[in-house]
């Protein structure tokens, strides 16, 4: 689903966690309208899988019916009874289509299907990120005191006790400098 506004993939404050470092641009003021719509775009498509979809419609009584696409024709139904349905599309021909590549609209700049498949690679991956799910700062402390743990072996518990205190103190101090 598109998030409302102008340029929505280039907005960093409603955009997921996992997605902002890829998209902090340094230089998004030095362009102009069309280059920053065509850049929210492709970010909004190629992080996080956000396409253009058609309207989608149903054959009831003969008829074609509206069941997305549209808030007035699609707020009242439940969706989940038209999952094994069959879904048209109408073209830009004017005709109505079920071929799922009718689904996507022309304005997406992915337009095939092997680019959509990446892009929703990159939003899986991106959402699966354990850095950018987690607290990356209490991630890290975890896998060196694992590191720690494991280092054991080849010292003396003196030399050990020594350098965990001073890991200690030094995450502390940068601790401290971060608030």
């Amino acid at each position: 689903m598109k998030r409302k506004g102008k340029h929505p993939g280039l907005r960093t404050q409603t955009t997921p966690r996992q997605r902002r470092p890829y998209i902090d641009f340094d230089y998004v003021h030095k362009l102009d309208e069309s280059e920053k719509t065509f850049l929210s775009s492709f970010v909004s498509e190629h992080y996080g899988a956000d396409f253009d979809i058609n309207p989608t419609y149903i054959k009831e009584g003969g008829e074609y019916v509206q069941i997305s696409g549209n808030a007035d024709t699609s707020k009242n139904r439940d969706l989940r009874k038209y999952r094994n349905v069959r879904k048209y599309y109408l073209g830009t021909d004017g005709i109505y289509h079920y071929a799922p590549r009718f689904k996507y609209a022309d304005t997406n700049i992915h337009k095939d299907d092997e680019q959509r498949k990446s892009c929703n690679r990159n939003a899986n991956a991106n959402a699966r990120d354990l850095m950018a799910i987690g607290h990356p700062a209490d991630v890290a402390k975890e896998e060196f005191q694992y590191f720690l743990e494991n280092l054991q072996e080849g010292m003396s518990p003196e030399d050990m006790m020594v350098l965990r205190e001073e890991v200690e103190q030094r995450m502390k101090e940068e601790g401290e400098d971060n608030d």
